[in-house]
This record gives C-alpha cells, sequence and structure tokens, in this order.
C-alpha cells in the first residue's frame, strides 16, 4: 500500500526536528521510523532531543500507532531525554498525552508555539 501523509526530519546539534503533515496511515509511520532509527544511532549513544511539531498532523490509523509505540519503546533505550510538542488541537493533547506515558526516561512539554518549545529545549541545553 502507498504512505498517506508526509514528514520533515531535520538534524541540529543532536536534536531532531520533526514536520508532520496530513493523516499517516501504517506505511508512513513505518518509512518515518527507519529514518528515525537511522539518525538516532548516528548518534552514537549521546543524549538527544526531539522537537515535534504536529500543527498539520491530522492522526494516524490504529496499525501505525502500534507501530509507533514500538519505535517509542526502542527510543527508551537510545538515550532519549527531552520531547518539545507543539500541538494543533487540544484533542490531540490528550491523545498524545496517553501515547507518550511508554516514555521512561523522557522529560516531556507541550506547547502551542513554536518558538515557545525552542526556548524550552535551549534551556536544557538543545
Amino acid at each position: 500500500m502507498k504512505g498517506h501523509g508526509a514528514y520533515k526530519l531535520e538534524v541540529n546539534n543532536n536534536t531532531i526536528t520533526f514536520n508532520a503533515y496530513g493523516a499517516w496511515n501504517y506505511e508512513t509511520a513505518e518509512e518515518w521510523g527507519r529514518e528515525l532509527k537511522d539518525i538516532v544511532v548516528q548518534m552514537n549513544n549521546k543524549p538527544w532531543a526531539f522537537l515535534s511539531n504536529l500543527t498539520e498532523w491530522e492522526l494516524i490509523t490504529p496499525d501505525a500507532k502500534e507501530y509507533i509505540s514500538e519505535l517509542y519503546s526502542w527510543f527508551n533505550k537510545q538515550n532519549f531525554k527531552y520531547l518539545a510538542i507543539i500541538y494543533g488541537l487540544s484533542v490531540q493533547k490528550s491523545l498524545l498525552e496517553e501515547h507518550h506515558k511508554i516514555f521512561t526516561n523522557v522529560e516531556i512539554e507541550y506547547f502551542d508555539d513554536l518558538d515557545e518549545a525552542i526556548c524550552w529545549l535551549n534551556s536544557v541545553g538543545f
């Protein structure tokens, strides 16, 4: 099946910036996961942060959500330290908060403004 939805990933000083677009299916989630794993492995187990901009995202299919949960479990073993999330809808925030309970050693903050998220990551050293 062809992927639905899109994303953009950038890396700067052990901070991964992620922008999601549209509604995702399993294929898009899997492609994103493979690309993320490649980036994280290259960080050689140094602490890293993730800036996630979801203001143009429309959620995911259930099978994609299951895949992302497995990916997040892998993140827990990769020295992931900080997650800044910019959300567009309050319903997204509540769903994400539930989904992010999987993280064990990650400090998570939710924002409705990109500049605030960047300031927070800068304040914690990223």
